[in-house]
């Protein structure tokens, strides 16, 4: 029975990414894998098709790329594991074709010891034209990384971004929330009065209704991406009372939730601090601290009040 293949999530070939002209057909698999096909690889590097007798029989196409790593000047540059690697080409379906190729990282490392050979004039002079080739390729790779620049092209990067954001919401966010603790200084309310204009009363417990849906833009909006959305879900407004039943922090870990609470609580104070208008911090806060999640149009009702 035959090896069941990964297939391609993301790429195609008639999409290339392309580098100074240069075509990179290249995709992301379904465990993860970025790959760049054998036959493009070639093509990327310009090296000419090469037959698999004597030593390198049974390497199928791999055979040209790794008649050409042995040439002198390269051959030093190239270290057993990548050889391995290149000898054993990943299998992959895409439109329910095998197709052959290798891991993006792999052409990083080619092109990085092909373009050192060139630089340093140890490359035959027949193949100047794949080091030229390997130096543009290289210094692209330098700036942002092949990985990055697949994701980024293929559109996977928005796929690790969700990823990413739900894993940092699973781990700062509680299946069922804690005793209350004051996480909030009273000292934020008092100067959020101060900038206000308002009154403020010591030892008060209710603020305007307005003060929740201050709390959710300069915190709960801010703190990271999807935290306001995920803290309505599990937190949501008691239909009868019209209130929730408990406040957003409660139902924030003791590991991840609260210290980034308590951390841009910190960083929000700074910059109340350091102004005197309401609009001056507004401004302030919206380039240090920019909202993850859009605001709602609704402003002192009680789905706002969550402090």
């Amino acid at each position: 029975m035959s090896k069941k293949l990964t297939k391609v999530l993301f790429g195609t070939p008639d999409k290339p990414l392309v580098i100074n002209g240069i075509d990179i057909i290249c995709y992301v698999l379904a465990d993860e894998k970025r790959v760049i096909s054998q036959s493009s690889l070639y093509r990327i590097l310009g090296i000419t098709r090469g037959g698999e007798s004597g030593t390198y029989k049974g390497l199928g196409g791999g055979a040209r790329l790794m008649r050409f790593l042995d040439t002198e000047g390269v051959k030093p540059l190239v270290t057993k594991e990548l050889r391995a690697v290149l000898e054993s080409p990943i299998p992959f379906e895409y439109n329910k074709t095998k197709s052959l190729g290798y891991e993006a990282t792999t052409l990083q490392k080619i092109v990085k010891a092909i373009a050192k050979a060139y630089l340093k004039n140890e490359l035959n002079p027949k193949y100047a034209h794949i080091g030229e080739r390997a130096d543009i390729l290289n210094d692209a790779f330098s700036e942002t990384g092949i990985v990055a620049l697949i994701d980024e092209f293929t559109g996977y990067k928005y796929v690790q971004d969700k990823k990413a954001i739900q894993t940092y919401l699973e781990k700062a966010i509680r299946r069922e929330y804690a005793v209350w603790v004051q996480r909030f200084p009273i000292k934020f309310f008092e100067s959020i009065c101060r900038l206000k204009g308002w009154q403020y009363e010591k030892n008060k417990t209710h603020y305007p209704p307005a003060m929740g849906h201050i709390l959710n833009d300069l915190v709960y909006r801010r703190l990271a991406p999807g935290v306001l959305n995920e803290l309505k879900k599990v937190n949501p407004v008691d239909e009868e009372k019209g209130r929730r039943k408990q406040k957003h922090h409660q139902w924030l870990t003791d590991e991840v939730g609260v210290p980034s609470l308590a951390e841009h609580l910190i960083g929000v104070q700074a910059l109340i601090d350091a102004n005197t208008s309401w609009r001056k911090f507004s401004e302030q806060l919206e380039r240090v601290y920019p909202v993850h999640d859009s605001p709602q149009l609704s402003l002192g009702f009680p789905d706002d009040d969550d402090e």
